[in-house]
């Protein structure tokens, strides 16, 4: 294996930073070789301008990427995938064997459960994960795949990816208004499964509000694709608030409405949760945390509530909390509800 990898950055004045770019590397194993060529140029611009800020940036990239050999059965090692509600989370490789992935955490000490914490979706050649409110995976967390998936024998094609990004922030930012736009296609395709490459063109236009402890905003994506085609709608709301010397609060509210462009298939999530701390004293608090949300699409129907109460109190470097938690899941045929009490130890280094 050979790897080459050149960057030449230039910054002019303080206002433009501009890059050029090239790498490549040659693999060779038993049963095939692999080449990829890489090159490219980026610009970004920020400025201030009356009353606020302006920034600006612009990546182009060229890849061309060729194999020689046989067909072949690829086994995947803990690739990273970030699973967030609303987003679109593909494995990156096509023709995955679905009975072999295996989800795990950073540690890989807890194998999450499909149909529990996940569920797999196939789109096409490629295979989407989505997690399951109220399961193991936390809103936005990274887990690690393992999986087999097959390759192709012989292929070459050239790739082009283009990246615009604008934004402008207004009244010290009270008022950010931004854009971006993502074009990716193929050519010079030479024994290439058109649908296991990734055509795309994406617009995102959306606009944020922040003033003291509240913040909201709107966000609008229209992404063409080969792969999963959609149009989505997000709302969101999130007030942060100090209600007295020891009491503080945080309420956060969202809306997000998801349309398969081919099929019309719609799915919509909504959330509400609030957290709210109460400092007793130096040693001790209170903590009182509310979730609700409901979703509902294809195979991921659900309504979920939660509430928990926490108190908490140091003992020298020892910290005690007595928890009482009250959970309803309906996901699916399925129900699911528990209250529970607990009592959890933590020495602080």
């Amino acid at each position: 294996q050979h790897n080459f990898t050149s960057r030449l950055e230039h910054q002019l004045y303080l206002s433009l930073r501009s890059q050029v770019f090239l790498a490549y590397n040659d693999l060779s194993q038993t049963g095939f070789d692999e080449q990829r060529r890489s090159f490219g140029f980026g610009l970004r611009y920020r400025k201030a301008i009356p009353g606020g800020l302006l920034n600006l940036s612009y990546e182009w990239r060229r890849r061309n990427e060729q194999r020689d050999g046989q067909l072949l059965t690829l086994n995947i090692v803990d690739e990273r995938l970030r699973l967030k509600d609303g987003e679109v989370a593909l494995l990156a490789n096509p023709l995955v064997d679905p009975g072999s992935v295996v989800l795990s955490d950073e540690t890989q000490t807890v194998i999450y459960v499909e149909n529990i914490d996940y569920v797999l979706i196939s789109r096409g050649d490629f295979l989407e994960v989505q997690r399951i409110p109220g399961g193991q995976i936390a809103d936005g967390a990274t887990v690690y795949i393992d999986y087999r998936a097959q390759q192709q024998a012989d292929y070459q094609f050239d790739l082009t990816n283009r990246t615009f990004a604008a934004s402008v922030a207004l009244f010290r930012q009270f008022l950010e208004i931004y854009y971006r736009s993502l074009a990716q296609d193929y050519d010079n395709l030479d024994q290439t499964r058109f649908r296991i490459l990734k055509i795309i063109s994406q617009k995102v236009y959306g606009g944020r509000v922040a003033y003291g402890p509240f913040a909201g905003g709107i966000e609008w994506d229209d992404t063409g694709s080969n792969i999963i085609p959609y149009r989505s709608l997000r709302y969101f709301a999130n007030l942060n608030h100090q209600l007295a010397s020891r009491v503080s609060a945080a309420l956060n509210a969202s809306r997000y409405r998801f349309t398969y462009r081919e099929t019309d298939e719609v799915q919509r999530f909504d959330q509400l949760s609030a957290h709210v701390t109460w400092m007793l004293s130096r040693q001790s608090r209170i903590n009182l945390f509310g979730n609700y949300r409901f979703q509902k699409g294809r195979g991921i129907d659900l309504e979920l509530g939660s509430l928990r109460g926490e108190y908490s109190a140091r003992m020298r470097m020892l910290w005690i909390t007595f928890g009482v938690d009250l959970y309803r899941r309906d996901f699916l045929t399925e129900e699911l509800s528990y209250q529970r009490t607990y009592i959890r130890l933590e020495r602080k280094f």
